[in-house]
């Protein structure tokens, strides 16, 4: 079985399927989605039950979510539970977060830089470009993505 990802165009009346190559099951899928645009985004995901595997857990889409391709492994390995998109100069850094810690990638996650192996549940990101995460026992993070070029 793989993952599936969900759309609608007209608010929740209609559906429709895209089907990935993640594999999924009852403890392996996709648990975040990140766009910077209407066509460019991201799929994260992975097994929460071995939270450092590394097997491939990226996927993009180029055509608003419609056809999906794996595009490598987070880093640090493991599962992300979330991801977001920053504003990062005239680019933009992708971020993504899990129990095994956070990095980001300036290349819609082809390749990853590590950030901390703290573990984290959720990400957002501010206009101005600053990440925010939060993780267990109460833990919040802060992190502004260097400067990249389109």
């Amino acid at each position: 079985a793989f993952a599936r990802v969900l759309m609608s165009s007209d608010r929740g009346r209609s559906w429709t399927v895209a089907e990935t190559p993640l594999p999924a099951n009852a403890s392996t899928g996709i648990f975040g989605l990140a766009f910077r645009d209407p066509l460019n985004g991201v799929a994260v995901g992975g097994n929460y039950q071995a939270p450092g595997d590394s097997s491939s857990n990226v996927l993009r889409t180029r055509d608003g979510g419609v056809s999906w391709s794996l595009v490598g492994r987070s880093r640090p390995n493991g599962v992300r539970y979330g991801a977001v998109y920053a504003r990062a100069g005239d680019g933009w850094a992708l971020v993504a977060v899990g129990p095994s810690g956070w990095g980001y990638s300036a290349d819609d996650g082809a390749t990853w830089t590590f950030l901390d192996n703290l573990s984290y549940n959720t990400v957002a990101a501010a206009p101005s470009g600053l990440v925010w995460a939060a993780g267990v026992d109460g833990r919040i993070a802060r992190f502004t993505p260097p400067v990249t070029t389109p």
